[in-house]
């Protein structure tokens, strides 16, 4: 194990020390997932960005780069979607490194776009609905079927035509996802 290091966050004198230097994979979920819990609170923006922040930092709030712990006294900015910064450098939200980096989608209009999904709205009526075009909607429905792919969680819910992903599909690695322009 490798010795403690530290964490600064937003040049606050309070540091934070972890023995954990390796960060963590961010989590993700699909359309199966959100399908599974939504109901009318979701329609709140906070009951939205606490459930795909909770769904994208499954082991807790951390730097990306470092994987320092985010401070106790800086996890409410962390999940508001604020920027910090960490004393090894690096700048990051809750959503940094994750598959929804970089999104111009709002929490709530991202479950939206996974509930239609599920549902097996067409491309068109979903980019009405998102007011956005129907390539995004593909490239989103994209992203998501490769997530899908990367994922074997036994409570992984499926939905790709209503059968588990291929298997033999795991060989499509993150970058792919990650070139998906959002």
């Amino acid at each position: 194990m490798q010795g403690t290091e530290t964490i600064a966050i937003n040049d606050d004198a309070s540091l934070l020390s972890h023995s954990e230097p390796l960060p963590r994979k961010p989590g993700s979920f699909g359309p199966g997932d959100v399908a599974q819990v939504f109901c009318a609170d979701f329609f709140n923006s906070d009951t939205c960005r606490e459930w795909v922040i909770n769904r994208l930092h499954p082991h807790g709030e951390y730097c990306p780069d470092c994987g320092a712990h985010v401070p106790e006294k800086f996890i409410i900015r962390f999940r508001s979607g604020d920027r910090l910064r960490c004393s090894c450098g690096k700048f990051f939200t809750a959503l940094t490194n994750t598959f929804l980096s970089g999104c111009q989608l709002d929490t709530r209009e991202v479950i939206l776009l996974a509930i239609l999904l599920f549902l097996g709205v067409g491309d068109k009526k979903i980019a009405e609905f998102l007011r956005m075009s129907t390539a995004n909607v593909r490239l989103w429905r994209q992203k998501f079927e490769a997530l899908d792919t990367l994922h074997t969680r036994e409570n992984r819910v499926p939905w790709v035509n209503g059968n588990q992903p291929d298997m033999d599909l795991i060989e499509v690695s993150t970058t792919i996802i990650s070139s998906i322009p959002t």
